[in-house]
Formats: C-alpha cells, sequence, structure tokens
C-alpha cells in the first residue's frame, strides 16, 4: 500500500486532475456492467489533453498499464485493468465544436450519449448509433467498443459515423487521423520522419499490402464486428486513414482525446411493423 501512494503522490504533483487510491475508490472502480471484478492501482480522472500525456508518459517512466473507462456499461469487462484506470467522464465530456450546416460535431470521449442527442435535439440532429446503454455509454466508449444498436440495419456502427480522431499515443505524441495521402508533398513516402506516427504512417501500408490477399479472405461481412481490429478500410489508391483501425480497438492502440462525429437528421416519422408467421 505505501508502494501504490507513493507512486500516486507522484503523479497527483503532476497532473491538474484528481487521482484517487483509497480503497474505497479503487473498490467502486473494480467492476462495472459485467461480473468480472479487478481493483486497479489508481483511478486518474484528468482535466485536459496535457494531463492524459502526462499521466500515459508516467505509467511509460514506471511500467505501469492504463485502462480507459466510459461509463463502465461494458458487459465483459473492458473497462476494468490492474493499473491506472483512466476516468473521462467525469471532466473531459463537452462539446468542442459544432457545425450544424455540415452535421458534425466534435466532442470529448467522455460525453454521454444521451446528452449529446439533448445538444443536437434544438437543430434537429443527433447521433444516430442507439446502444440499449445510451443513458450512461460515453462516445469514448462507443468508439472503442463500435457500439451499434437496433437500428444498426439503417444506419450501422459507430465507426461509420466517425470522421476523425484525435489521439494520445503511447509515446505522448498527439496526432490526428484522417484521409493523409500517401505521398509527401515531395513525392516521397508518407511517414519519412522518426515520430511515432510517422512510423506507422510508413509501415502500416506495408503490412497490409504484404497481406492483402490473406486478410481480404479472412474479411467478416457483416454488418457489426467487434471481434479483433479492423484492417480493411485504411487504404485508398491514394490515402491512408487510421481512423476505422481505432474504432474498435479497445483502447489497446491509443487514447481518444477528440473525436469528431458524423449527424444525421432527427427521423420525422417513427414506424412499428409487427410480423407473424401462420
Amino acid at each position: 500500500m505505501q508502494e501504490i501512494k507513493n507512486v500516486v503522490e507522484k503523479l497527483a504533483d503532476q497532473i491538474d486532475g484528481d487521482v484517487l487510491s483509497s480503497d474505497l475508490s479503487r473498490s467502486l472502480y473494480s467492476s462495472g456492467a459485467s461480473l468480472y471484478r479487478i481493483k486497479p492501482r489508481a483511478i486518474v480522472q484528468p482535466k485536459s489533453k496535457d494531463d492524459l500525456v502526462k499521466t500515459v508518459m508516467f505509467a511509460q517512466e514506471y511500467k505501469i498499464p492504463i485502462t480507459a473507462r466510459g461509463g463502465g456499461t461494458s458487459r465483459t469487462g473492458n473497462e476494468l485493468g490492474k493499473g491506472l484506470v483512466l476516468d473521462f467522464s467525469k471532466y473531459l465530456n463537452q462539446v468542442v465544436t459544432f457545425n450544424e450546416d455540415e452535421k458534425w460535431v466534435r466532442v470529448q470521449p467522455g460525453i454521454v450519449l444521451s446528452e449529446l442527442n439533448q445538444f443536437l435535439k434544438p437543430y434537429k440532429l443527433y447521433f444516430p448509433i442507439d446502444p440499449s446503454t445510451k443513458d450512461s455509454a460515453t462516445l469514448g466508449g462507443m468508439i472503442a467498443n463500435n457500439s451499434s444498436g437496433p437500428h444498426a440495419v439503417k444506419y450501422g456502427t459507430t465507426r461509420g459515423h466517425v470522421t476523425s480522431l484525435e489521439l494520445i499515443l503511447s509515446n505522448g505524441e498527439i496526432v490526428e487521423t484522417g484521409p493523409k495521402s500517401l505521398k509527401n508533398k515531395n513525392g516521397g513516402v508518407t511517414g519519412n520522419g522518426r515520430t511515432l506516427e510517422d512510423n506507422l504512417y510508413r509501415n502500416v501500408p506495408i503490412i497490409i499490402t504484404n497481406y492483402s490477399d490473406y486478410l481480404e479472405d479472412e474479411r467478416p461481412f457483416t454488418t457489426k464486428n467487434s471481434c479483433g481490429y479492423h484492417i480493411w478500410d485504411l487504404l485508398s489508391e491514394e490515402t491512408i486513414d487510421l481512423t476505422p483501425l481505432l474504432v474498435g480497438s479497445e483502447g489497446t492502440l491509443a487514447l481518444v482525446s477528440e473525436a469528431t462525429l458524423r449527424l444525421s437528421a432527427i427521423p420525422e416519422k417513427a414506424l412499428s411493423g409487427f410480423v407473424y408467421f401462420d
């Protein structure tokens, strides 16, 4: 316990957000909507991107695993971990930018779906993915899980409505996803630099191209798929976009600090159908 306390105090001195390490707090964050119980070493409630970067760098230095947590609604224990649990829902839960005409919104990952849709309602817009946990599920968790709902037949899954992500990589780099040219302005290959982001843009296309036949054979042709990493829609003839890879990756590749989402018009009518078999 003393070791935990010492480490937690060091982190608390570095960030503006809250760091919780009491036995009560750790017990509360040891469970969610699943049957599993895993008590974390400490809980971090970050207030800013700077807090996220400092927490990632701290975890790197002390070799402590980190787990992102949204609303804690996962039935499979995705939000649980033995290291540092990052609770985005307390502070990082705001609408950052909204464009009514172009029908998109940029949000922090801790915003709850129902609260986002309440904000959008006066503009007759909404985020159409509707899991049963919409009153407590956060957008960060939905992105991590590639959530869907009963209207997936029409609207698909979360992946189809995320246009870009701001990420904190494992080395603390802040990067923005979205379509990027496979060639840089000098005609060379994108990712010629030495950052982790450069390495990703340099190596991911090579891996996908080299194993394209095998990957295509293994592609699951389903509307909803939450198994493994989605690596089939990252490349076009001229661009690469890592956004589809991050959606559904369960927070294992990076932390999401902001997300830009595509919106839909609220349907003017809601119809129900009754089908029976004689």
